[in-house]
């Protein structure tokens, strides 16, 4: 999957650069280190919302049981 985000003002755009080792395709995803960036970010994560909303938008997420 891929998409296009268009990052105002700089330098949010490292933001992603840093995120994406986080979370490699063959492994779970590093949360204590996603969080810890999200919040050098000012980012607020709602991990609880996760089940939920891969649900809704029929998303499925490592480490998330299928439904």
């Amino acid at each position: 999957m891929r998409f296009l985000e268009l990052i105002a003002p700089a330098p949010f755009e490292r933001y992603f650069e840093q995120l994406a080792p986080l979370v490699p395709e063959q492994a779970p995803p590093d949360v204590p280190a996603i969080l810890a960036l999200a919040a050098r970010y000012g980012l607020e994560m709602h991990l609880d919302d996760l089940p939920r909303l891969a649900q809704q938008y029929r998303l499925t997420l490592p480490g998330l049981p299928p439904e």
